[in-house]
């Protein structure tokens, strides 16, 4: 699987990335100098859950390849208005609300154990 299509994935949804933005996010990669990284390399061919690799990737070393990859594509597929419906809240309600906020530490409880699993295993 690509990069980019695995990252859309794990950061902004579940769908198909649009080819353009794919593209742009190659082409942003070339000209910001991102280099290959080995680690994200071994987890985007695992099919792992980035999300979850870079937060506690980001809490180690806020700089990291994979952190620095997920922002890019993020900037760039915020800007996109195809992706639009993936930033914002089709039906807002006050009990999605307050269920999603006290879902949200053990949701970040499973995430880090998650990820700390996934880089000790993908990292050795």
């Amino acid at each position: 699987m690509n990069e980019g299509q695995r990252l859309f994935e794990c950061f902004v949804g579940n769908g198909k990335a649009p080819d353009g933005l794919l593209q742009k996010y190659a082409a942003a990669c070339a000209s910001l100098s991102i280099g290959r990284d080995e680690l994200v390399e071994r987890l985007v061919a695992a099919d792992a859950d980035l999300a979850a690799v870079e937060m506690v990737r980001r809490r180690r070393d806020p700089r990291n390849g994979l952190t620095v990859r997920a922002l890019l594509l993020l900037s760039l597929a915020e800007a996109r208005p195809d992706c639009a419906e993936a930033f914002l809240l089709q039906s807002p309600s006050a009990l999605r609300g307050w269920s999603v906020l006290m879902a949200a530490p053990l949701l970040a409880a499973y995430r880090w154990v998650k990820g700390t699993l996934l880089l000790w295993w993908h990292a050795r």
